[in-house]
């Protein structure tokens, strides 16, 4: 469960835009990723994603569009900063 304390500032790299979802492709904060895995639950910018893949403190999170409609990720572009919690 989330603390609603953030952890760490991230660093979005890439949107990859496919029909009907978009992929994050997020840099964290060195250790952040320690110990997740696939499947583990991320808060990013207070919405909850789940990690697709992960390597070192490189996260890919999936984003449907109603999560997009309903949340500040619609809002966001590469670079931008993004607070992130475990």
């Amino acid at each position: 469960m989330f603390t609603g304390i953030v952890s760490g500032k991230g660093n979005l790299k890439k949107i990859v835009k496919c029909e009907d979802y978009i992929s994050l492709i997020i840099q964290a904060p060195k250790g952040f990723a320690k110990n997740l895995s696939k499947g583990a639950s991320v808060s990013v910018n207070g919405v909850c994603l789940t990690v697709k893949k992960g390597r070192r403190d490189l996260l890919e999170f999936d984003v449907i569009e109603e999560t997009l409609k309903k949340t500040n990720l619609k809002n966001i572009s590469r670079s931008s900063k993004l607070n992130l919690e475990r």
